[in-house]
């Protein structure tokens, strides 16, 4: 816990509400420009009959990506609550209080949701479409495949989005094994099935940078063992009878994390605020100023506990990395 100024959790805390706030006000800003994507649709070519699939396969993407919208807003929510007051105590942090992997595993949802309203909200209408055709082709097979049992003519149902993208004009059939529940439906595209995949919107997002996040907050999510074992603490029992496990604090991974979402926010805050046509200027710049400062405390938070200069799961993340896994 840094004693010199403020304490790592008012630092933590302030920049999610700081985020929050931000993100909250920039989804509810209703000046938008009717020049922006949100309101041109009519570029879009094709026979008359395939109206109606296109339209709707649109209009299900900006549904979409205002669920995503507002669940990231729930997430952040969480964050800003995550770390309370009482787990600031005189000896320390109080492990009662302290939120370990729940911010991360939350952070990597928030990853997902950000990346993902970005994704199928890009300014030309055909990239559009085809995102969505894509999107909620995998989301109808992942429902049937979860053992829900949807009439074909209802929304949501595989056979009703196969319908829709078939008459929007893409090139629909089946791909890949039959596990019991049929095979997943996508589009294809010079004969080889494009299957959604939730990675592609995180890589679209913030490239490189977003993958390796992905990959080690999906990892802490899992409870993969290389993600877990530099933050756990082992030592014997009273008696010596087995081993106790406890996990580290690593207030400095914490922050760093904080500035990792600030830096994804602000990049989805843009992208979506750029299809409605809404002035980001503001929220950019708060969320910029929010990373960093939390960037330039990590330093003296390292300084403070011992290390500073050692990441103590850096090392973890390189082998995984050289590993493939």
């Amino acid at each position: 816990m840094t004693t010199e100024g403020p304490s790592t959790l008012y630092h933590l805390t302030w920049a999610y509400q700081v985020v929050r706030d931000a993100w909250h006000a920039l989804s509810m800003d209703q000046q938008c420009d009717e020049s922006a994507p949100w309101d041109q649709w009519e570029p879009l070519e094709g026979p008359d009959e395939s109206a109606g699939g296109r339209t709707r396969l649109l209009v299900e993407a900006e549904i979409s990506a205002n669920n995503a919208v507002r669940g990231v807003l729930h997430h952040l929510r969480s964050l800003a609550m995550i770390y309370p007051p009482d787990a600031l105590q005189d000896s320390g942090l109080h492990p009662n209080g302290w939120p370990g992997f729940a911010a991360f595993t939350l952070a990597r949802t928030l990853l997902e949701g950000t990346a993902l309203a970005a994704w199928l909200l890009p300014a030309d209408p055909g990239e559009r479409l085809y995102r969505s055709a894509r999107f909620h082709l995998w989301s109808a097979c992942e429902q049937r495949s979860g053992g829900a049992t949807i009439p074909p003519d209802e929304r949501g149902s595989v056979e009703y989005t196969q319908r829709l993208a078939k008459d929007a004009g893409f090139d629909v059939r089946p791909f890949g094994k039959d596990y019991g529940h049929g095979r997943n439906i996508a589009i294809y595209q010079g004969g080889q099935p494009k299957p959604f995949h939730s990675l592609a919107p995180v890589r679209c997002l913030i490239d490189v940078d977003g993958k390796s996040l992905y990959h080690q907050w999906s990892a802490t999510a899992h409870y993969a063992s290389w993600a877990h074992q530099p933050w756990t603490s082992l030592s014997l029992a009273r008696g010596e009878t087995g081993l106790l496990a406890s996990t580290l604090a690593f207030e400095d991974k914490h922050v760093e994390l904080a500035a990792d979402v600030s830096s994804i926010v602000r990049e989805a805050g843009n992208a979506v605020g750029t299809y409605y046509g809404r002035k980001t200027e503001s929220f950019a710049d708060r969320l910029e100023q929010v990373e960093t400062h939390l960037r330039t405390q990590i330093p003296t938070i390292r300084r403070q506990l011992g290390r500073p200069d050692a990441d103590p799961t850096a090392s973890a993340v390189a082998v995984s990395r050289d590993s493939g896994g």
